[in-house]
């Protein structure tokens, strides 16, 4: 995914080949009808372990 600020254009995010199928398969398996909220969220949680490790500082030894 893109963050807003890469792209040039406030509010707005592009997400890649991978995180569509992600969520598209998130949808799939869904149980129940699920809210824009809720997809929000899982892409969020999806993409935290890489801005995680992205913003780490790495160890020196």
């Amino acid at each position: 995914m893109t963050p807003p600020e890469a792209t040039g254009e406030p509010g707005q995010v592009h997400l890649n080949d991978e995180d569509i199928a992600y969520l598209m398969n998130f949808l799939r398996n869904a149980p129940q009808p699920v809210t824009t909220q809720q997809l929000i969220d899982v892409l969020r949680r999806q993409l935290a372990p890489t801005h995680e490790l992205e913003g780490a500082p790495e160890a020196s030894s």
